[in-house]
């Protein structure tokens, strides 16, 4: 990045805004059917829905701290953590934050938002209040939420925020 910056989010909310209708589906829908079974939440059918996400591009924010075109991947870091597998052998070792990596090119499309706002409702907490990323294309796991945008990375660059602020750039 070559211009840190911080923004709030009433200073997300100021900017030009885009509404996206995108369909949300839990990468584990219909897990109780996987035959061998998998481990997991046994989701039946159902974790799945539609609603018209609206807020501000992604690349909007990553060209206003001046992304460089090398970066290879942007990471969205939650705020929110939690326990990875509790108590089984693939258990993280204590609350890790919850992360997706984005390439480039995907972080920069015009399906990539970050969403203040569904169905023209504020965000619940449930929906990832105050803001979450909306990854058109990609299941819900990718769709990083809650407070909970606080860092972005990209370019191993790293910047940390709190709750409802983004920050993007390096913490030198």
């Amino acid at each position: 990045m070559e211009r840190p910056i911080e923004l709030d989010l009433d200073s997300i909310k100021a900017m030009r805004s885009t509404t996206f209708t995108a369909v949300v589906e839990c990468a584990g829908n219909g897990r109780v059917y996987y035959e061998p079974p998998k481990e997991g939440l046994q989701w039946q059918n159902g974790a799945v829905g539609n609603a018209a996400w609206t807020g501000v591009l992604l690349r909007e924010i990553l060209e206003m701290a001046g992304v460089k075109r090398t970066a290879r991947e942007v990471l969205l870091v939650g705020a929110d953590s939690g326990v990875v597998d509790a108590n089984k052998k693939t258990a993280s070792p204590g609350p890790i934050a919850f992360a997706r990596s984005l390439p480039l090119e995907k972080a920069m499309a015009h399906s990539t938002i970050l969403a203040y706002s569904m169905n023209e409702e504020a965000l619940t907490r449930d929906h990832g209040y105050p803001l979450r990323a909306v990854v058109g294309g990609w299941f819900g796991m990718a769709w990083v939420s809650g407070s909970r945008i606080s860092r972005l990375w990209s370019n191993r660059s790293l910047a940390t925020g709190r709750r409802a602020t983004i920050s993007v750039g390096s913490a030198a």
